[in-house]
This record gives structure tokens, C-alpha cells and sequence, in this order.
């Protein structure tokens, strides 16, 4: 249960980390992505 449970977390991290790269490259590139 509790690797399960840290596994999810990790993996929300790594969304979280690429949903902002992604708002960080949209903003780079003039905002077409956004």
C-alpha cells in the first residue's frame, strides 16, 4: 500500500513538473501553445 501511495505521488510530481516545462515553453514560444 505504502510503495503504491509513493509511487502515485511521484508520478503526480513528474505530471506537475512537465505541465509546467510545457506553460514555460508556450510562454517562450509567444503563448501558441496556452
Amino acid at each position: 500500500m505504502n510503495k503504491i501511495r509513493q509511487d502515485r505521488s511521484g508520478i503526480t510530481l513528474v505530471v506537475l513538473c512537465v505541465v509546467a516545462w510545457a506553460i514555460d515553453l508556450g510562454i517562450l514560444l509567444g503563448g501558441n501553445y496556452i
